[in-house]
């Protein structure tokens, strides 16, 4: 058998099992399911505030849970219920067994309302594996690193400092800023005090803009300028409600600091929208058509039609809630993370300028 014979027999039997382990893998491929996963431990707090622990039930416990990026989240759901919502990782663990999560009762909410009387101790959730952008940036240990954080947005940033404390790589000087309204709802100050007592360049400021006593404390670019001089050669780090971002983000630009030097993560997004959320627009999607009037976005009122439409952040940060614009316009609520075309909406951010026809991508 000739040179030239065998090269191409070779050629196609590596052909023939290529092919074949792409069959096998399009076979045995599944999507990653969530996990079902208990309630160890809950602990409810002032202000609506409640921590869960959640890890494997059973024998299973035994088995670790996937990692995570300090600053990831998960999303969380009610078996049998299509509601979810996504919720940081509070502690970093190298090798985590658990997952601890803080979140505020919301009234009037869709999903924490329900999530509060649900999740107990023994109570199971199914809990997406942990994902998310909002991370330490990698010039973490040269630059500056100042932490900000807005009531249970605390969460993220907790679990930044615990992986930044643990790497025991040489560190810059780093801050946080925590605002809350009233100081029972610092749940995690005794955390973050013993993480400030073991690390000399990490500075912990807690402000309160409702005490009891005392004037009242805010973070503001101007605060921030007193105790850290020029904020330049920084990178902020931000999770706040829509309020207080959009605020911090303003004033931090103004004061020079870079847009690439702004890392933010919203988990709450303003419900006003000027005058075109109040009027009473048609949207077609997919060949449903309703009425569009009073919902705070069109991913809320999509899902008031119990129509199908993937979505997870709800913030404008993950990108999934991606639709077509066939015909007419939007505005935004807040600026996405990455805006797209103006031949696309993110449904979580926007709401009807004119009458509506969309499709999914």
């Amino acid at each position: 058998m000739g040179p030239l014979v065998l090269a191409l027999l070779s050629s196609a039997a590596a052909l023939f099992v290529g092919a074949a382990v792409l069959l096998l893998r399009g076979a045995l491929f599944r999507p990653r399911q969530p996990m079902r996963l208990v309630v160890v431990q809950r602990e409810d707090h002032p202000g609506g505030l409640f921590t869960l622990l959640l890890r494997r039930p059973g024998p299973a416990r035994l088995l670790p849970l996937p990692r995570f990026l300090a600053g990831q989240s998960v999303a969380l759901s009610i078996p049998g219920e299509t509601v979810r919502r996504r919720y940081s990782i509070a502690r970093w663990q190298r090798l985590p067994f658990s997952y601890e999560v803080a979140i505020k009762r919301e009234p009037g909410g869709r999903f924490s309302p329900r999530l509060a009387d649900h999740a107990r101790p023994a109570a199971r959730l199914l809990v997406g594996h942990p994902s998310g952008k909002f991370i330490l940036p990698k010039q973490a240990e040269r630059r500056r690193l100042v932490l900000i954080a807005g009531g249970v947005g605390i969460t993220p940033l907790l679990a930044m400092l615990e992986q930044w404390c643990e790497s025991g790589r040489p560190r810059s000087p780093t801050y946080l800023y925590w605002q809350v309204r009233h100081e029972a709802e610092a749940i995690y100050r005794e955390a973050l005090a013993a993480l400030s007592r073991r690390h000399a360049d990490l500075q912990v400021r807690i402000l309160v803009s409702r005490p009891a006593r005392g004037a009242a404390q805010r973070i503001d670019a101007a605060l921030l300028a007193a105790d850290l001089g020029a904020l330049e050669g920084a990178d902020f780090l931000i999770c706040a409600g829509a309020g207080l971002l959009e605020a911090l983000r303003s004033q931090l630009s103004g004061a020079g600091v870079p847009a690439g030097a702004l890392h933010f993560e919203r988990f709450s997004l303003q419900r006003s929208c000027g005058q075109d959320q109040d009027q009473d627009r048609t949207v077609d999607f997919g060949g449903e058509r309703f009425s569009f009037a009073g919902h705070g976005s069109l991913l809320e009122a999509i899902e008031a039609q119990r129509l199908a439409i993937d979505a997870d952040c709800r913030t404008g940060s993950c990108g999934r809630c991606l639709l077509a614009i066939e015909e007419g316009e939007v505005a935004y609520r807040v600026t996405p993370e990455c805006l797209p075309s103006p031949a696309h909406v993110l449904a979580c951010c926007a709401v009807p300028k004119t009458d509506l026809r969309l499709r999914t991508v």
